[in-house]
């Protein structure tokens, strides 16, 4: 039963009965069982975290799947890319993200 009681995302903080939470690095957050999750910063995202120091993230068609960090975050690892990509957390919100790829040495808006 305890289980039930703990946040979805390992080292997170539960704000409210509605289910909210805030994790220290990715910001505020509502978690659903199917693993969707809204992130009022990055949008949509489909993950299972199973650790509270990095997690794989699903992000749409343009993106895959990407790995991050507690240490790391914003740069994100992409496996469709085989790439790391960093994020300009100011230049972006839920449905765009400005991202460099440090292959092609660009910046590229991810409309999402």
């Amino acid at each position: 039963w305890i289980q039930e009681q703990l946040p979805y995302w390992p080292g997170s903080k539960l704000l409210n009965d509605e289910g909210w939470i805030e994790s220290d690095w990715l910001g505020l957050m509502m978690p659903f069982s199917s693993g969707w999750n809204y992130n009022v910063n990055l949008g949509w995202l489909w993950a299972i975290p199973k650790s509270d120091d990095s997690v794989w993230l699903y992000k749409s068609n343009h993106l895959g799947w990407l790995w991050t960090g507690l240490s790391i975050y914003p740069f994100f690892f992409s496996s469709d890319l085989d790439d790391w990509l960093y994020m300009n957390i100011q230049s972006s919100d839920e449905i765009s993200w400005y991202l460099y790829n440090f292959s092609s040495k660009e910046w590229k808006l991810f409309n999402l």
